[in-house]
């Protein structure tokens, strides 16, 4: 008997494995659409764990219904039975097994021959039965609200969409985007965001940040027109540094990079600074703040008595030179010292972008104006 219903087993099997598949396939994807929406609820942004759910799920799910689909012998005998018209000669051959009454292998006799009258592929004409309509039905519907899931949880990752907890917490949920937008007034020019044309023709560099996150970093470089050569001075919030990094944006931002010409200039902080930008920060007397202007190239450093002592060695300093701290001399051989480091360096490791070594030879040039 065990021969005679080999093949058979064969085809039902297939069938388990199949109905098993794609049952397993219809619980991984509801899986999958409640992670999603659970994702989306609460603002998770690393949705690839999704495809990870998806995995695991359909494994075992796989895995446990196909000990429910598995064909028994019993369940062959039955099936075969009902699609091959045998009028239970296959169940009463199962129940039979083992008995030498003369009837009974007379039974099992006439059973075995009806089933070999099917010839060698008398299996293929039991029809796999792998899914019902209402279960297909279900699994397309399924498939449809994961995707729609897994795409509207993708969007809200990439800040495109609002989460749901951004949706619970209302407007103050949604964060919004603001704009740092840089001006120039002297020669010069602003590294690392792009240049646009202003609405009065005017060069406006800008960069928009999402509320509380970091801005690019950006650098001041000093240039030249046909009467002087400039330096940078400072920047209208205060800012010494040509380079900066603004962190924690939290409204639209105008920021203007003052660059002076070498040879004098006609600004005058103490009347001037003000009407510029009327927003500076605080200072005393002695010029160390923002409010107070920025030296002229002209001005000496007090700290210099012209004999090559002090902080800023070599006498009596350049302002055009202390752009870094306002004490230490970057001229002359401290000037040159550092140029032949830099280059050294730069030629010696591949590691640097071009971005990085244009910065480093644009601050270089600053210091030799």
């Amino acid at each position: 008997m065990d021969e005679l219903l080999k093949k058979y087993r064969s085809r039902l099997v297939k069938e388990a494995v199949l109905k098993s598949v794609l049952y397993g396939l219809t619980v991984a994807l509801v899986a999958v659409a409640v992670s999603s929406l659970v994702f989306w609820a609460i603002d998770f942004k690393q949705v690839w764990v999704s495809a990870i759910v998806f995995v695991v799920v359909l494994g075992v799910s796989a895995a446990i219904l196909y000990t429910r689909f598995r064909p028994t012998e019993r369940a062959i005998a039955k099936r075969m039975d009902a699609e091959l018209g045998l009028d239970e000669r296959m169940i009463t051959l199962l129940e039979l097994k083992g008995n030498q009454e003369v009837l009974a292998c007379a039974q099992r006799a006439n059973a075995v021959s009806a089933v070999r009258a099917f010839g060698p592929r008398g299996d293929k004409k039991i029809a796999l039965k792998v899914l019902s309509l209402s279960a297909g039905i279900v699994l397309a519907a399924v498939s449809v609200v994961a995707a729609n899931m897994v795409t509207v949880s993708g969007l809200t990752a990439a800040d495109i969409l609002p989460s749901g907890a951004d949706l619970v917490r209302g407007d103050e949920g949604v964060k919004a985007v603001y704009t740092i937008s840089y001006l120039v007034e002297g020669a010069g020019k602003i590294v690392g965001v792009e240049a646009q044309e202003g609405e009065d023709g005017s060069t406006v560099y800008s960069q928009t940040v999402t509320e509380g996150e970091a801005a690019k970093a950006v650098w001041a470089v000093a240039g030249k027109d046909e009467d002087a050569e400039y330096y940078f001075a400072g920047w209208s919030d205060g800012g010494k540094d040509p380079f900066r990094l603004d962190e924690n944006v939290e409204a639209d931002t105008v920021l203007t990079a003052v660059f002076l010409p070498i040879d004098g200039t006609d600004f005058e902080p103490e009347t001037d600074w003000a009407n510029r930008f009327p927003l500076p920060p605080a200072m005393d007397d002695s010029g160390d703040g923002a409010g107070g202007g920025f030296p002229s190239p002209d001005e000496s450093d007090p700290e210099e008595d012209g004999s090559g002592e002090g902080e800023g060695a070599g006498g009596s300093a350049n302002p055009a030179f202390q752009v870094n701290d306002g004490k230490t001399d970057y001229g002359g051989s401290t000037y040159e010292n550092a140029v032949d480091e830099a280059t050294e360096t730069i030629s010696s490791s591949d590691g640097y972008s071009d971005d990085l070594i244009g910065i480093i030879e644009d601050y270089m040039d600053i210091i030799k104006r």
